[in-house]
C-alpha cells in the first residue's frame, strides 16, 4: 500500500491568518489571546527571539486558554453568553487588536 501524498505546507503568514480565523470563528475576544503574547514577550531583552521552547510554551498557553473560554462558554445560559458577547464584541470590532494579534502569531510561525 502506498501512503497518500504529504499536502503542500501553508505558507507562515497563512498559517497565522488561519490560526486568527479560528479564534474570531469562536468567539475568543482578541485581548485574551494578546495579554498571552504580551506577557510573554515583555520578559524577553530587546531583539532578541522566541525560543523554540517559549513558542511551544505559548501555543500550549493559546490552546489551554481556548479551551477553558470554551467550556466556561459552554456552561454559560443563552442570556449570559449573549451578555458576554456584547461585552467581547467592543474588542472584537476593533481591527487594531486583530492586527496586533495577527503579527504576534506570525511571530510563532517564524
Amino acid at each position: 500500500a502506498t501512503s497518500p501524498p504529504k499536502a503542500k505546507q501553508p505558507e507562515v503568514s497563512g498559517q497565522a491568518e488561519h490560526v486568527l480565523n479560528l479564534l474570531m470563528a469562536l468567539g475568543v475576544p482578541p485581548t485574551q489571546p494578546l495579554a498571552l503574547f504580551e506577557r510573554m514577550l515583555c520578559t524577553l531583552r530587546p531583539g532578541a527571539v522566541l525560543s523554540k521552547e517559549d513558542t511551544e510554551s505559548l501555543v500550549i498557553l493559546l490552546i489551554s486558554n481556548v479551551h477553558q473560554f470554551m467550556q466556561i462558554q459552554s456552561q454559560l445560559s443563552p442570556t449570559h453568553q449573549q451578555i458576554l458577547r456584547l461585552a467581547n464584541s467592543k474588542h472584537a470590532e476593533n481591527p487594531e487588536y486583530w492586527n496586533r494579534l495577527l503579527s504576534h502569531l506570525r511571530l510563532l510561525s517564524s
